[in-house]
């Protein structure tokens, strides 16, 4: 009898570890994934300082005139870096603060 009530606790730790650690690999999935994103944000601001010398370098003058269409890669920079920074938080909200807040019954 005791045998038993041994095995179904082990299987129950087993199951629990089983999905902290499932929980875990996903937390860590949506942050490389922010942090990705705000990475590529960076990469796309610095992108438009190199454009904008290459066509001085070219000559082609739109480009520093401000001509819509032409500048926009600060704009989607920074839209990626906050959205990677949104990423982040709605993940940790979600995803790994209510673990702190669960309680198992014994």
């Amino acid at each position: 009898m005791n045998s038993e009530h041994t095995d179904q606790y082990i299987e129950k730790e087993s199951t629990s570890v089983n999905n902290h650690l499932a929980n875990e690999r996903t937390f860590l999935a949506w942050i490389r994934t922010s942090i990705v994103l705000m990475g590529f944000g960076f990469v796309v601001v610095k992108f438009a300082p190199f454009i904008r010398q290459i066509s001085f370098v070219l000559g082609d003058s739109s480009y520093s005139t401000g001509l819509p269409g032409k500048a926009y890669s600060s704009i989607i920079g920074v839209l990626l870096v906050a959205i990677g920074t949104l990423t982040a938080a709605c993940n940790l909200s979600v995803n790994h603060l209510p673990m702190f807040c669960t309680y198992e019954y014994k």
